[in-house]
């Protein structure tokens, strides 16, 4: 079970100390992400979304958005990094999304669950250099 806790007033960059069971710890960070929904209904059109991440994780991250996003829902998405600037691609699962406080807006937890080798080595030397940067 995944508890969510409200992150404002968190400065850029910091880990944020979880009591769940967490691989990674989260980083708050807002990177630029296009959220394709991805349909199992070939004809279907697909819906993308464009956003800021809230946290960041080796294994996944968090965004906010009006769309409610059900679990299990596979997604494609497309993460805009800063430093290397470079657009990594992620398939993703959602784990949970919980309705917000303005009752408009959800916020939503992924899973990472593949991505291609260069990708994913780009991603882990990202968070690396995050969470080296915010122990300093």
């Amino acid at each position: 079970m995944f508890h969510i806790m409200c992150m404002s007033g968190r400065a850029p960059g910091e880990i944020i100390r979880m009591t769940e069971k967490r691989k990674s710890p989260r980083i708050n960070e807002q990177d630029g992400i296009a959220v394709r929904i991805l349909s199992e209904n070939q004809d279907e059109e697909s819906v993308t979304i464009l956003r800021l991440t809230k946290d960041i994780s080796r294994f996944g991250l968090r965004f906010e958005t009006e769309h409610y996003i059900p679990v299990d829902t596979m997604l494609k998405i497309y993460v805009a990094i800063r430093n290397p600037r470079e657009t990594v691609t992620h398939f993703a699962k959602v784990v949970w999304i919980k309705r917000l406080e303005d009752q408009k807006n959800y916020s939503v937890g992924v899973e990472m669950t593949d991505a291609d080798e260069a990708d994913m080595r780009t991603w882990e030397q990202y968070i690396t250099n995050k969470l080296t940067e915010s122990e300093e």
